[in-house]
C-alpha cells in the first residue's frame, strides 16, 4: 500500500514538475515577445501603442543584461511609464539581477507608490547583513506586512552570532502571523538554527512543520552531519528519508555518507554508495569527495582509489584527499 502511495506521490510531483516547467517556458516566450513586439514599436515610430504592461515585459526580458534594459529605463522615464510602480518594481529587479545596487535603491526612494514587491526586491539587493537588517526595520516601522518570501529573505542574512536576537524575533512574527507553517519560511527558520549550531531548535521547527520538501529533510539532515557529534542522528534522519519514499539527491547522499564516516560505520557507508550508484549519483563530484574521504577514514584506501578512478569530474577537493591519502601511506610504511 505504501509503494503504491509512492508511486501515486511521484507521478503526481512529476506531473507538477512538468506543468511547472512548461508554466516557465510560456512565461519566457511572453517576455521576449514583449521586447520583441516593444522594439518594433519604437522602430516604427508607434510608441504611442505601448503601454506599462508592454513595458514591464520588455524590462523582465532584459534580466541579466541591463544593457538594453537601460535604453527601456530611459524611454520609461521620458514617457512617464516609470511611474507605474510594476515598472519601476521590474526595473529594480532588473538591476539588482545585475549586481547592480546604487540603481534600484534610487528608483526605490523616488517611487510615489510602492508595493511589498518593491520592497522584497530592494530586500534581496542587499550584500551585508547590516543593511538588509536595518532595512527591515525600516519595513516594519512603515507597516510593510511582511510575507513568506519576505521572512525567507530576511533569515538568511541571520547568519552572525550577534544577529541572534533579531532571528529570534523573527520567528516569534512568523508564529504570530501563522506563517510558521509555510514550508519555505520553516526551511529558512532550519537554515539559521543550523547556521548559529542551535540543532535542538532546528529540529523543533522541522518537527512542528506540516509539510515537508526535500530542502526541509535535506537541511536537517545536514544540520546533523556537519556536526560531527550527531552522525547517528543524521543517519537515523537518512534512515527515515528513505523509508518515507522521499527522492534523494547529493545533498542527501552527501550528509549522510559524511555521517557514516564521523560514525565509522564502514558497512552502512557502502549500502549508501550503492543506492548512490542506483540513483545516479554514483559519479557526482560532491558525493564522490565524501565517498572517498569516508573510506579513508574508515582505512579501507583501495575503495577510496576505485571511488576516485571512476570520476568523470574531479575538483581539487578530489585530488587533496587522494594525495593526503598517499602521504598518510607513506608516513605508516616509513
Amino acid at each position: 500500500m505504501k509503494t503504491e502511495e509512492a508511486s501515486t506521490c511521484r507521478g503526481m510531483w512529476c506531473a507538477s514538475e512538468m506543468k511547472r516547467q512548461r508554466n516557465e517556458h510560456d512565461e519566457v516566450t511572453v517576455t521576449l515577445r514583449a521586447l520583441d513586439m516593444f522594439c518594433k514599436q519604437l522602430q516604427l515610430h508607434l510608441s504611442h501603442n505601448i503601454d506599462e504592461v508592454t513595458v514591464t515585459l520588455a524590462v523582465k526580458a532584459c534580466q541579466g543584461d541591463p544593457k538594453p534594459g537601460c535604453q527601456i529605463h530611459g524611454f520609461a522615464v521620458s514617457s512617464g511609464f516609470a511611474s507605474y510602480t510594476t515598472v519601476s518594481n521590474s526595473l529594480m529587479s532588473m538591476y539588482t539581477q545585475a549586481g547592480q545596487f546604487d540603481g534600484p535603491l534610487l528608483i526605490f526612494e523616488t517611487m510615489r507608490y510602492t508595493d511589498i514587491v518593491s520592497w522584497n526586491t530592494i530586500l534581496s539587493g542587499f550584500r551585508t547583513s547590516e543593511g538588509a537588517l536595518n532595512f527591515a526595520l525600516r519595513m516594519n516601522f512603515n507597516g510593510v506586512v511582511f510575507y513568506p518570501v519576505t521572512y525567507t529573505t530576511i533569515l538568511a542574512f541571520c547568519a552572525d552570532h550577534e544577529d541572534f536576537l533579531f532571528g529570534l524575533q523573527l520567528h516569534s512574527l512568523i508564529f504570530k502571523s501563522g506563517l510558521d507553517g509555510e514550508v519555505f519560511v520553516g526551511n529558512a527558520l532550519m537554515s539559521m538554527y543550523s547556521r548559529w549550531r542551535r540543532l535542538i531548535e532546528a529540529r523543533s521547527v522541522f518537527d512542528e512543520m506540516a509539510n515537508e520538501d526535500l530542502v526541509s529533510w535535506n537541511a536537517i539532515l545536514s544540520s546533523y552531519s556537519q556536526e560531527g557529534k550527531h552522525g547517528l542522528e543524521a543517519i537515523f534522519v537518512f534512515i527515515e528519508m528513505v523509508g518515507e519514499g522521499m527522492g534523494l539527491d547529493h545533498v542527501s547522499f552527501t550528509s549522510a555518507v559524511s555521517a557514516c564516516g564521523h560514525e565509522m560505520n564502514l558497512e552502512l557507508g557502502k549500502q549508501i554508495h550503492g543506492l548512490t550508484i542506483k540513483s545516479g549519483y554514483g559519479s557526482h563530484v560532491s558525493v564522490c569527495n565524501v565517498l572517498i574521504s569516508t573510506y579513508s577514514k574508515c582505512e579501507v584506501t583501495e575503495d577510496a582509489k576505485l571511488v576516485f578512478q571512476y570520476m568523470n569530474d574531479r575538483n581539487v577537493v578530489s585530488w587533496t584527499t587522494m594525495i593526503s591519502i598517499d602521504r598518510r601511506r607513506c608516513h605508516l610504511s616509513i
